[in-house]
């Protein structure tokens, strides 16, 4: 049976009282990171390669910190064509 928007919504909402109070359903996992409990529909639970689950903020807070560190592409400054 398929969720309606407005029952999606209230499970959402009741997701993020949660998350405020810092509780989380029996068997959810919190975030390694910042311990916040993981909720997909509000937090995100990404896994990384050494079997951690963090929160969305986190997994990009740290991927952001790795790129800055060892960027992609190095600029390369041309002189004229």
């Amino acid at each position: 049976m398929a969720l309606s928007y407005a029952e999606f919504a209230e499970i959402v909402r009741s997701d993020r009282e949660m998350i405020r109070d810092l509780k989380a359903p029996e068997g959810v996992a919190e975030c390694a990171h910042c311990r916040v409990p993981l909720m997909e529909s509000v937090t995100g639970n990404r896994r990384l390669g050494d079997g951690a689950h963090v929160c969305s903020d986190c997994y990009f807070d740290r991927w952001g910190n790795e790129i800055d560190e060892r960027p992609l592409l190095t600029p390369r400054l041309t002189h004229g064509s």
